[in-house]
C-alpha cells in the first residue's frame, strides 16, 4: 500500500474490483469503497463514492493516519503422505472408529 493517493478516477476503478482484492492504492480507497459496500458499486454510486473518498482523503491531508486490515491469507494445508499414520482409512462404523481412537491415546 502506497503513502501517495490515488486520483478519483484510479480509486473509483479499484473499488468497483471489490472486496476481494489482495491490496489496495491506498486506505481510502479501501475504507471509501467498505463504506459503500464492495458489492453495491455500480456506475450510480459513482457520485456519492466521490464525496466518501473526497472526505477520507482531506482527512489524509489533515495528517490523520488512515489504515485497512491486512489481508490474512490461508495457510497451505498440509498433505499427509501414504505413510502418515494420520492418513484417513475407512471405518465400519462409528464405534468402531471411537474404538481405534481409544486405542490410540492409550
Amino acid at each position: 500500500m502506497s503513502d501517495r493517493l490515488p486520483s478519483f478516477d484510479v480509486a473509483w476503478a479499484e473499488a468497483r474490483s471489490g472486496g476481494v482484492r489482495r491490496s489496495w492504492a491506498h486506505a481510502a480507497v479501501y475504507l471509501a469503497a467498505k463504506s459503500m459496500g464492495f458489492a453495491k458499486l455500480g456506475e450510480r454510486d459513482r457520485a456519492d463514492f466521490r464525496e466518501v473518498y473526497v472526505r477520507l482523503c482531506n482527512r489524509v491531508v489533515a495528517g490523520e493516519v488512515l489504515s485497512c486490515p491486512a489481508i490474512i491469507r490461508k495457510p497451505a494445508l498440509a498433505v499427509p503422505s501414504v505413510s502418515s499414520p494420520s492418513v484417513a482409512r475407512p471405518v465400519a462404523s462409528a464405534s468402531d472408529a471411537l474404538r481405534e481412537i481409544r486405542a490410540r491415546l492409550s
